[in-house]
């Protein structure tokens, strides 16, 4: 019960402190760019309150060539993981920026909220996804849609690959697993509240990141594209697996911490 009471309080503090010293970045020039800092910031604090331990395997992406990164999703941690990774945005469905808070909190940070619509609305949103990038910003796809069941991933969304291949590019696949996954998935059914004070009392969470080969798909024809989404979701599906079977031995040494 201390631990969850300590940990809702340092939440709020820590969430209000970095919103108001953010509020710098209104001004001035690479506005989107320092704000994705600050973001960076407050997830690796929100990492570290709630006791959540990433482990990175695999090749992480080039620092200097920022693109998009595809990963499944497990839970609403993932965003806090992957934020704080490295300066990103995200890509959600419009829905959610007419969530209450965390529809401001999106907006704020410069996610690119995607609308099924005309070719107009589609070249708009390519280009938001362009200019993040030559902002020097990763862009964040969860190509499920949605949070996925926790024994595998969900089929992937074609649509986000489009406007992926449309940029121009390069996608990093990357896969998560969570140790232990039950306290931390989230099934949308349960009221987040109780998923929320569930979780928090335990010590710690470890969170396995591991990185896969990266993906070109500006070259590929539109025909082609179905296929090469099918074969990516095999190989993240066989990925994901193989952490599942890691679980309980040994965690590997950090590597890759951040692109």
């Amino acid at each position: 019960m201390l631990r969850i009471v300590w940990r809702t309080v340092a939440t709020v503090l820590w969430t209000s402190l970095a919103f108001l010293a953010s509020l710098v970045t209104l001004i001035g020039p690479h506005r989107l760019r320092r704000r994705a800092r600050w973001a960076q910031r407050w997830f690796r604090g929100l990492l570290r309150l709630w006791g959540v331990r990433p482990v990175f395997e695999g090749d992480p992406p080039p620092a200097t060539a920022p693109g998009i990164i595809v990963s499944n999703h497990l839970s609403y941690l993932d965003v806090c993981v992957l934020g704080a990774i490295a300066p990103c945005v995200f890509a959600a469905k419009a829905e959610i920026r007419r969530w209450p808070f965390i529809g401001f909190l999106a907006w704020y940070g410069g996610t690119v909220f995607v609308h099924r619509g005309s070719a107009l609305t589609i070249r708009r949103q390519v280009e938001a996804l362009r200019r993040r990038a030559q902002a020097g910003l990763w862009v964040v796809f969860f190509p499920e849609g949605r949070i996925s069941d926790h024994d595998g991933l969900m089929p992937f969304r074609r649509g986000l690959f489009t406007l992926a291949s449309a940029t121009g590019l390069p996608v990093y696949p990357v896969v998560l697993r969570y140790t232990p996954l039950p306290d931390v998935h989230w099934a949308t059914n349960e009221a987040l509240h109780r998923h929320a004070w569930r979780w928090l009392q335990r010590p710690s969470v470890t969170v396995r990141v591991r990185w896969l080969p990266p993906v070109r798909l500006e070259t590929a024809p539109p025909e082609a594209l179905p296929g090469i989404v099918a074969r990516l979701h095999e190989v993240m599906q066989k990925a994901y697996e193989t952490l599942k079977a890691l679980e309980g031995s040994a965690a590997p040494s950090v590597k890759g911490a951040s692109p």
